[in-house]
């Protein structure tokens, strides 16, 4: 008797659950197990009740470009908003010309400055997005990524365990024979593969990689008694020359994403600091700083240097036949982000379908 195909997907983040799509659209009759380490899926991306705000929010704020065309699909947008504009706190004055600000637009699809960027990554990324027309038209989440991206994606699955951290993994003749989680242990049959969609640090400790280096975002969301608006009735703006770099407003609901933020990790008055910008360009005064919420992410990405770049995996095979990469970080070349997350998924799904045991 003919041993059943099952596909094991270890980390439930947004790799996680495109590889699971992937596999169930091109085998309907697959048996697809995910196991996640903690209580809900969606890894960085989600959406959470704060009760110090007493609203929802997402756990960051995620942009998706027009061109990303497989972020578009799975997210299964159909507004988008048209070209950003930009934001001079010096002068307060209000620019359309993307080509004006590659900087500020750099900062945001690489975390890091221009200048400081692999060269390979921009050559890539730019390949990828030209000729810039689709480009140029936007969506943000608005605190409701839960529902319009991660449950969607629980259809694909036949089962999901969670509160499960994988800790070793054990191989004989090159294939992965047992997964060891923190309290079970998983027997891993001849017909079996296996996607790993977990962290790089996670990665990196299960398979001997070595390390890499991060670069933080910080997201700030302030809550007012009104709804708020930005200049020109904006839904989102680029914020130049201040801390603040990226604001977008749904309600009363404020989110402010601060890039490349390092260097203001451990700062105290970053609520005063920003709302007081965010004054400024919005015309009016403010005897005190709304009810804020800093969310921290000292690894929201890898950093995108030359060095940095290289330590990534050239494919999304591993040391173990039967098991498969995935995730923004394995994709060399390409910024971490939903879309490279997705093509990553889709690279691993492939290997996996392909796959025959020796």
């Amino acid at each position: 008797m003919q041993e059943s195909k099952r596909y094991i997907i270890i980390g439930g983040g947004i790799s996680g659950l495109a590889a699971a799509k992937f596999i169930r659209k091109a085998e309907p009759k697959a048996k697809i197990c995910l196991y996640e380490s903690s209580n809900r899926l969606g890894g960085r991306c989600g959406s959470y009740y704060d009760k110090q705000l007493d609203c929802k929010l997402d756990y960051a704020t995620h942009a998706v470009l027009k061109a990303n065309k497989n972020a578009v699909q799975m997210w299964g947008i159909e507004k988008f908003f048209p070209a950003c504009a930009f934001y001079h706190l010096d002068c307060k004055r209000l620019s359309a010309n993307p080509f004006s600000h590659l900087n500020e637009i750099a900062l945001a699809l690489f975390n890091l400055p221009l200048k400081q960027t692999a060269p390979k990554l921009i050559y890539q990324t730019v390949a990828l997005l030209f000729p810039f027309l689709s480009a140029r038209k936007v969506h943000f989440s608005g605190n409701d990524t839960q529902e319009t991206l991660i449950s969607p994606q629980v259809q694909y699955f036949n089962e999901i365990h969670y509160n499960h951290t994988l800790r070793e993994i054990e191989a004989t003749n090159g294939a992965v024979k047992k997964l060891v989680f923190q309290n079970s242990a998983l027997k891993i049959s001849a017909q079996d593969r296996i996607i790993l969609a977990v962290s790089p640090t996670s990665a990196c400790r299960l398979l001997g990689l070595e390390s890499f280096e991060f670069n933080p975002i910080i997201n700030l969301h302030y809550r007012t008694s009104v709804a708020l608006t930005l200049p020109k009735e904006r839904p989102f703006l680029s914020v130049c020359g201040g801390i603040a770099q990226w604001a977008s407003v749904k309600e009363n609901v404020l989110s402010i994403t601060i890039s490349n933020a390092a260097a203001l990790l451990k700062e105290k008055e970053l609520p005063r600091l920003v709302w007081k910008e965010i004054c400024t360009l919005r015309g009016v005064k403010s005897a005190f700083v709304p009810p804020c919420r800093v969310v921290k992410y000292p690894r929201a990405t890898l950093l995108h240097t030359a060095e940095n770049d290289n330590r990534r995996p050239s494919s999304c095979l591993t040391q173990y036949s039967n098991l498969f990469l995935a995730g923004d970080w394995t994709m060399k070349h390409l910024p971490c982000s939903i879309e490279t997350a997705i093509l990553s998924a889709k690279r691993a799904a492939r290997a996996a379908r392909k796959y025959k045991k020796r």
